[in-house]
């Protein structure tokens, strides 16, 4: 029977300049795998509305689902349980007095707890999307750690026992939507003059004469436009 450990996959892409003088980009598929997994919490939390809304309206108009989370606790050990699942660690088998045993054999020795430690706070710092592959009620892809933990007492001993917690990593997708031509070209409007204002004189007003009146028409002009100037008029 195999019995699947969960473990945190993630992605690193190391880039650097290549020899032609491009981007030389190497990806590298990695790995954290826990001894055990002894509790779990999930959230999954949704904003409704606390104000009244409109009669009729549908009610997923007036919700917003937060991002889910997850926080779990794990147990790491310098133990080595599975040489695929550790780096420069081999597996073989010995023989003694008949019977057969599984050793794993490292050429330099193997601190896993704080390899982790190492990991998990580098995960965490620089916000790295995680999988969180094997956990009870089903794989979560595309989450975030935001916060790691670690407790430390009689019982827990040399091994470590971190609480994660990983929040889940919403994105959106937009495009650019070019703006439609105006159907009618718009006019240049021009330099705002202030009130202009237009008198038409009547040379055979009753006592009035001509001159009489082109004066009081520049001075309303004047006092409307706050120029100095009057409005043009025709002579």
């Amino acid at each position: 029977m195999t019995v699947r450990r969960t473990s945190i996959q993630w992605t690193d892409s190391d880039q650097r300049l290549s020899d032609d003088g491009g981007d030389d980009v190497s990806t590298a598929y990695r790995s954290l795998t826990f001894d055990s997994i002894t509790s779990q919490t999930r959230d999954m939390v949704a904003d409704l509305p606390e104000h009244p809304v409109e009669d009729g309206s549908a009610a997923t108009d007036h919700v917003t689902p937060k991002p889910k989370t997850v926080s779990f606790e794990a147990h790491i050990s310098s133990a080595i349980f599975d040489s695929a699942l550790d780096s420069g660690v081999e597996r073989g088998r010995v023989e003694a007095a008949g019977s057969q045993a599984m050793v794993f054999r490292a050429d330099t020795p193997v601190d896993r707890v704080a390899d982790a430690m190492s990991i998990l706070d580098d995960l965490r710092s620089r916000g790295t999307e995680v999988d969180i592959i094997g956990l009870p009620y089903g794989d979560l892809e595309g989450y975030q750690i935001f916060a790691v933990s670690i407790s430390q007492d009689q019982m827990t001993g040399a091994q470590l026992v971190p609480t994660i917690s990983a929040r889940q990593r919403v994105t959106v997708s937009v495009s650019e939507v070019g703006a439609p031509a105006p159907s009618v070209e718009r006019t240049r409007r021009s330099r705002d003059r202030g009130t202009q204002v237009t008198a038409e004189v009547s040379a055979t007003a009753p006592g009035t004469n001509q001159s009489d009146a082109l004066a009081i028409a520049q001075g309303i002009g004047n006092i409307l436009s706050g120029t100095g100037q009057g409005a043009g008029l025709g002579g």
